[in-house]
C-alpha cells in the first residue's frame, strides 16, 4: 500500500501481510513427519504471500498453491479423492466451503464464517494450529479403538458361546452355567468400554456438541 509518490520517487509505503500463527510450523511439523500426511497451502492470495508463507511453515513449493477460487480448491479435492487419497480440508471461510463439503473430513475454525462451520464435520475452537493434529489423533485412536472392540468381542464370543453350549462338555466336562455364561457376557462389555473409556484419557479437553454430530475440538 503506497502512502505518498512524488517527482523524486516513492516517499514511503505500508507492507501489510497475514502472520502465521505461533504454532503453525509445529502443526505442519506433526502433520507431515509424525502423522503421515502431505499438508497442501490453498490460498487465493498472491503467489508471493503464499509461497512466502509456505516457506515458513515448512510446506514444499510444489504444495503451495496461488490465487485459488472456490472452485479451484474444490477441484483440488476432487482431483485428490480420484487420485485415492483420502483428504482432510481445513478452512474459515466462505470460499473454502464447496472444498469443506467435498472433504473425507472438513475442519472449520470457530473464528471463521458460518458457512464454514455448516460444511465441515469438525470445528475447531482455540489452541492455535496444533488442534488440527489433535483432531487427527482423536480419530485414529477412536478407529483403533474400535477394531480393538470388534476383534475383542468376536474372539470372546466365539469361545465363550460353544462352552456355554455345552461343546466342550463330552471331551472335557466343561460346561458354563448361566449365571456363569451371564458373568461372562458382561465381562466382555465392561472390558470394551473401558478400552473405549481409555480415549478420555488421551483426549481429556475434547467433546461432542449434543445438538449436532460435529467433534468440537477445544
Amino acid at each position: 500500500v503506497y502512502i505518498c509518490r512524488s517527482d523524486d520517487g516513492m516517499l514511503g509505503y505500508v507492507d501489510l501481510g497475514d502472520a502465521l500463527k505461533g504454532d503453525a510450523v509445529e502443526a505442519v511439523r506433526t502433520l507431515q513427519e509424525e502423522l503421515g500426511m502431505q499438508v497442501y497451502l490453498c490460498s487465493g492470495d498472491s503467489a508471493s504471500a503464499v509461497n512466502a508463507a509456505a516457506a515458513a511453515a515448512g510446506i514444499p513449493a510444489a504444495y503451495a498453491l496461488s490465487s485459488q477460487s472456490p472452485t479451484d480448491k474444490l477441484a483440488l479435492v476432487e482431483q485428490l479423492k480420484a487420485d485415492g487419497a483420502r483428504v482432510c480440508v481445513v478452512g474459515d471461510g466462505v470460499n473454502d466451503a464447496p472444498a469443506l463439503a467435498a472433504s473425507d473430513c472438513g475442519m472449520a475454525v470457530a473464528e471463521g464464517v458460518d458457512a464454514a462451520s455448516e460444511a465441515a464435520k469438525v470445528l475447531l475452537v482455540g489452541g492455535g494450529a496444533t488442534r488440527i493434529s489433535d483432531a487427527v489423533r482423536l480419530s485414529r485412536s477412536a478407529l483403533s479403538r474400535i477394531r480393538q472392540n470388534l476383534g475383542w468381542a468376536v474372539g470372546y464370543n466365539a469361545l465363550g458361546l460353544p462352552l456355554a453350549a455345552g461343546a466342550a462338555l463330552p471331551t472335557f466336562g466343561v460346561a458354563l452355567t448361566p449365571s456363569a455364561a451371564g458373568a461372562m457376557m458382561a465381562a466382555s462389555s465392561v472390558c470394551v468400554v473401558g478400552n473405549s473409556l481409555r480415549l478420555r484419557g488421551e483426549f481429556e479437553n475434547w467433546k461432542v456438541l449434543p445438538e449436532t454430530t460435529s467433534a468440537k475440538i477445544e
